[in-house]
């Protein structure tokens, strides 16, 4: 076993300070049990919470009034060292110990960076890309303790922001934002342990294929991994626990829109009515960045029930030009059928194929990752192939850093576009 690498699970808690809002500072690392650090491409920010086990009347006499600032500095097997600046805003779950020497109680925290954004709200004009408008809003709002990566959208976005917080207005923005690169029109703005993101599904997954792949983590999930020192890189890069939860649902599937949808288009400029129906099996093959598969369902299923008898329906109401009209008077092209019908379609066909994984902790993955599962079938053969539903390419939507004591572990929601590998 190399000198740098320790046990699976192992992680070293090099520092934990807590600073009230006069400055005053002080290291609790030796009061600290437990904690966890969530982060997901379906929050806004970094949060989580800290277990302490308080004997020397620190919640009084420092005292902890849900507004101290927190500094996590973590080290993990690997050795590679993650430094997390954190806002305490929510003292809970106080409990006296039997022998009444002492208490135990949580502190809530989210990301230092997003409770700063917080405080103060945006009303302003803008004529713009949406991608310039999310880069300008981070910047004057969000200060520089973190980057963020934003990718291009197309078409002006004309708006008022009438007096969102700067995260209400990221996520409006997010919900408007449109680029013929990105089909599934599925951006997200989120944050994790490294950086701040406006971006798309696909903006993600070509990240990830940059450099060969070499951004994409591999996992197994064997059993027959040998718990020496010498195995220590496979044992980190195989999962010990998997769930999937969800095979199939044709009735949710009939329901949701993905496979049928008519966007019904009131257009008040021209005084018409236009049906814009969107059929998945026609559009398919737009969403291929993540690796498209077989479906769900087979082809005539798919066909014969999912039709324009069942189709849902939105009713758009449209106060804006389409592109090559004089936009003098209104809003230029907003694209607000195409992202309502692909965003639907997109997001619910990456929920079909949820699994829920645990794994030795580390430091080096984070939310909008890319990881790759490599599982067997699950069949009493000798020789066995790839599992041909679960195997693949995933993107990383939720990441639980859980430490309790001296173990780590990652609990992680992966989410997969295709049924098949």
């Amino acid at each position: 076993m190399s000198e740098n690498y320790l046990l699976p699970g192992y992680y070293n808690l090099k520092e934990a300070v807590i600073s009230n809002y006069q400055g005053k500072q002080i290291e609790i690392k030796n009061m600290i049990p437990s904690f966890s650090i969530v982060e997901s491409i379906g929050n806004d920010s970094l949060r989580g919470n800290v277990d302490i086990l308080d004997t020397i009347g620190f919640l009084e006499d420092f005292p902890l009034r849900g507004e101290e600032s927190l500094q996590l500095v973590v080290e993990d097997p690997f050795k590679k060292v993650k430094i997390f600046d954190l806002f305490v805003y929510k003292i809970s779950d106080i409990s006296i110990k039997d022998s009444n020497d002492g208490v135990s109680y949580k502190m809530h925290f989210t990301s230092y960076a997003r409770f700063q954004a917080g405080l103060r709200r945006v009303r302003a004009p803008y004529e713009n890309t949406v991608s310039y408008i999310a880069n300008d809003i981070f910047g004057k709002y969000y200060g520089d303790t973190k980057p963020i990566e934003v990718e291009d959208t197309e078409g002006t976005f004309r708006c008022v922001i009438p007096n969102y917080t700067p995260i209400q207005t990221m996520m409006f923005l997010s919900s408007r934002a449109y680029s013929t690169q990105s089909p599934s029109c599925s951006f997200r703005f989120f944050e994790n342990n490294e950086s701040f993101y406006f971006v798309s599904d696909e903006y993600l997954v070509k990240k990830a294929k940059l450099n060969d792949g070499e951004a994409i983590k591999e996992y197994t999930f064997s059993d027959a991994i040998p718990k020496s020192g010498e195995q220590f890189v496979a044992q980190m890069q195989n999962l010990i626990e998997l769930r999937n939860t969800d095979r199939a649902n044709s009735v949710n599937d009939l329901y949701s829109g993905a496979y049928t949808n008519n966007i019904v288009e009131l257009d008040l400029v021209r005084r018409k009515l236009t049906n814009k129906r969107y059929k998945y099996s026609d559009e398919k093959d737009r969403y291929t960045e993540t690796g498209i598969g077989q479906d769900v369902h087979s082809e005539k299923f798919i066909e014969d029930i999912f039709n324009e008898e069942n189709e849902r329906k939105f009713l758009l109401v449209k106060d804006y030009t389409t592109l090559g009209d004089d936009p003098s008077n209104v809003r230029g092209e907003q694209y607000l059928a195409e992202i309502t019908s692909n965003r639907l379609a997109y997001r619910h066909r990456l929920n079909n194929t949820v699994v829920y994984a645990k794994a030795y902790g580390r430091l080096d993955i984070k939310a909008g990752d890319i990881i790759n599962l490599v599982i067997n079938e699950f069949t009493s053969n000798t020789i066995k192939q790839l599992n041909p539903q679960l195997s693949g390419n995933y993107i990383l939507h939720t990441l639980t850093h859980t430490m309790i004591h001296d173990t780590y572990e990652i609990s992680m929601k992966l989410i997969k576009y295709d049924w098949s590998t």
